[in-house]
Order: C-alpha cells, then structure tokens, then sequence
C-alpha cells in the first residue's frame, strides 16, 4: 500500500521545466556571439563575414563555416572556423573537423588532396584562389607542404593583388606555421559610364538621372567585388524613356565581350529602373557601366 502511494505521489508531481532550446551552432547569431567573445567586445553586424558555400571532401564534418572579419580595404578577413558549433583558430580548425581514426587509415596523397581542397575553401575563403596545382604536394613522414595562388583585396582602397602562399600540414591536419605569402601581381580598379548609342535624348540628362541613383549603383559594385576582387568586364543596358519613367530595361550582349556578372548587371538594372525623369525627355538609351581592372608595379 505504501508503495502504491509512494508511485502515486511521483506520478502526481508535476514535470521539472524543459530546459531552454540551444541554439543551432552555426546560426548568424551563434556566430556573431563567437566573433564578440573572441574580440572581447561586440563586433558590428556587418563587420562579420559568413562564407556557407562550402563543399568539402567527405572526410570533413562538424558542418566548417568559415568566419571572417572586415578590415578597411583588404575586405573579409578570416578570423576563425565554425566547427561543431565551436569558433576553431585557423590552424587547428582541419583537425576539429577530422574523424581522427578514419584520418588515419587514408594514404597520404588521398591527405594531401583533402588538405589542398580544405585550403583553398576554408583558409582562401573570403579570396579568390587560382585553382589548379602551382606544383604537387609535398609529404614526408612528418608533413604535408604545397602552394596556393589566389587574388585577393588589398590597401589602398579597389587594389587587389596576386599572391602565392606557402602551406605546411601535419599529418593529422594541423596547420603548423603561419603561410609565407609572396606577392607577384597588384592591380587597381575603377569604374565608369559612357553612353554607347542614344536616340532622342541628350548625354547630360542621362548623366543626371543616373547620378540621381549614383549610391546604389556605386553599392551595386561594391557588393559584388567584395565577393570577386578580380571582377573586370562591363555591363551595357538598353532602357526606354517616357511619361517621367524608365521601361524595357534589358541587357545588351555586345559582340567580343564575355558574359556579363549576372549579380552586378540585375543591380544596375534594378537602379536605373528606379530612375525618375523630366517628363518632357523621351527617349532610348544604350548605356556602358564598365569595370577597368589594370595592372601595377608590385609593392611591398
């Protein structure tokens, strides 16, 4: 009977609270609370940079997100890895994201080609590697050494350069000096319009309603080059005027270009779209937005 009562009792008694829901690891919150907790302060929303394309070899888990932060001019710079839900330093990162046994049954060569693709993804994430071997890898009984060129942002502002740096790997993935980086290449980048063909309407009054969107055609860019610093190329547009508004916005595919960045060509679209014009001009435009990319002597 005192059993019973005892079993009764318990069944009575309400359920201890459920404990608060964790957040997913790799959220935007739950990144930007790493990167504050690693500066020891807050770190602006936008100064953090988040990469989650990332497709790496199967012997990679944990999910790796590569984390960076901007620094004037160079852009995103990595700061640290998600892994496991953890912000990982760059050099221990690989090895966090290993199944240390199964690590350790691969052959060297299957290492180094899963230590290359983890470089070019994680440790050149917020840079644009070549792609391509400079020359094989090189492993020993103790390491695994190669190198990788990319481009990437530089000072002063719109400068990017070419660079080969230098890797060394343990073999269990740990990354075991800071990468030795030479640069070969360095250029500047500014852009530009000009009309290509008009009809109807004057040069001037193209200008000024363009200038009127100059910010966000100036963000359009922006934007876009802060994801692909060796952008080049140009974008042409066709658009109509009438009754104060901009219509039939399409892009022109001029004979000998390359296709045009798709990101960058909606952008512009989207702003002259949004163009208000004096009632009284009519007319239609064939408008360049061009990107010139060119070389200088390397510094430094």
């Amino acid at each position: 009977m005192i059993a019973f009562l005892a079993s009764l009792a318990y069944a009575q008694t309400a359920p201890a609270p459920a404990a608060a829901p964790k957040p997913a690891p790799h959220t935007d919150k739950a990144i930007h609370t790493a990167v504050d907790q690693l500066y020891g302060k807050p770190v602006p929303t936008a100064g953090v940079c988040i990469d989650r394309s990332v497709e790496l070899p199967d012997h990679f888990g944990g999910d790796p997100v590569p984390v960076g932060v901007k620094r004037g001019a160079k852009g995103c710079v990595l700061v640290g890895v998600m892994v496991n839900g953890m912000l990982r330093k760059p050099e221990s990162a690989a090895v966090a994201s290993l199944d240390g046994e199964a690590w350790k049954t691969l052959d060297n060569p299957t290492r180094a080609e899963a230590l290359v693709a983890w470089t070019d993804q994680i440790l050149l994430a917020f840079s644009a590697p070549d792609g391509g071997d400079i020359a094989p890898a090189k492993v020993t009984k103790t390491a695994i050494t190669f190198a990788r060129g990319y481009v990437r942002r530089d000072e002063p502002s719109r400068t990017t350069v070419h660079a080969i740096a230098n890797y060394a790997y343990a073999l269990d993935g740990t990354l075991t000096v800071t990468p030795t980086e030479k640069i070969d290449k360095r250029w500047t980048t500014s852009t530009y319009t000009r009309s290509e063909t008009l009809t109807g309407v004057d040069s001037a009054v193209v200008e000024t309603g363009l200038e009127t969107k100059g910010g966000l055609i100036r963000e359009c860019f922006a934007k876009v080059w802060e994801a692909t610093p060796n952008l080049t190329g140009r974008v042409v547009l066709r658009w109509t005027i009438g009754e104060g508004k901009t219509a039939d916005v399409s892009l022109v595919n001029m004979p000998g270009d390359p296709p045009p960045h798709k990101s960058l060509a909606n952008c512009y679209a989207n702003a002259v779209n949004g163009i208000q014009w004096p009632p009284a001009v009519k007319g239609e435009v064939v408008w360049v937005f061009a990107i010139d990319r060119r070389e200088v002597a390397p510094s430094g």
